[in-house]
């Protein structure tokens, strides 16, 4: 009976399990030229997940740097803190190669650890977008489009551009718009790269405040599967009870 009861409990510990936020964003810090814009809060269980970086180079608005004050800032929209990027920055747009670009290509990677993979089939990566426009008129708005790379970054596959919020360019601060992206084209997979570019849509002069596009609240999913218990094994077990029978 004991070695029925270990066998049902080593067989159950290969069931899948239940999918799990692998990668979560959301609190954002902000220094001239410093890369790293947040540090993940998800468990980092059976994982590991790397910081949130600006990958972002050239000048933007005032021909400051893109990762300038001038051009990127934290900001709270109501109690969602967000990390907002100068619209005059985002006109690069198209699958990254190389050195990615001047916009705002914000990178993180997902590990897995211990021998264990991840599995994205149906499931999703979300985020918060905002948008700010104070004195310059227009439209402020951006499309956001998630890719991944399974290669370290040489090559990115998008997972499709979506519409994030806009607000008039003298209107204040929008409200949230949340967008998600389905990650079944993943696969599973032991380490994935991810890419955040926002494009926008709208006017683009002007420093982060008068006209900027935000996000937060970045998450992904995935479910994270230990190896399973060799069948060997399972066999010697079976083998070994079929022999306690016969005596």
């Amino acid at each position: 009976m004991k070695i029925a009861q270990t066998i049902i409990t080593l067989a159950a510990a290969t069931l899948p399990a239940s999918a799990t936020v692998v990668a979560r964003f959301n609190s954002f810090t902000h220094a001239a030229d410093v890369a790293v814009i947040s540090t993940d809060a998800s468990a980092q269980t059976g994982w590991t997940t790397t910081a949130l970086t600006d990958q972002a180079t050239g000048l933007g608005a005032l021909s400051a740097t893109n990762q300038s004050s001038t051009n990127r800032k934290t900001n709270d929209f109501g109690s969602t803190p967000t990390i907002q990027f100068s619209s005059n920055r985002e006109s690069d747009a198209g699958i990254p190669t190389g050195t990615i670009g001047e916009s705002t290509w914000s990178t993180f990677t997902v590990s897995a650890s211990s021998g264990n993979s991840l599995d994205f089939d149906g499931q999703v990566a979300t985020a918060d977008t905002f948008a700010e426009g104070t004195g310059l008129g227009g439209t402020v708005s951006a499309d956001w489009t998630l890719y991944f790379s399974l290669d370290g970054g040489t090559s990115w596959t998008s997972l499709g551009a979506k519409t994030g919020a806009s607000i008039g360019g003298s209107g204040g601060e929008s409200a949230a718009t949340a967008v998600s992206w389905d990650l079944t084209a993943i696969g599973t997979q032991t380490s994935v790269s991810f890419l955040l570019d926002p494009v926008s849509t709208g006017s683009t002069n002007g420093n982060v405040s008068q006209r900027g596009v935000a996000v937060g609240n970045i998450e992904v999913n995935a479910v994270v599967l230990v190896p399973e218990v060799g069948s060997a094994f399972l066999g010697s077990l079976g083998l070994f009870g079929l022999l306690r029978r016969r005596r």
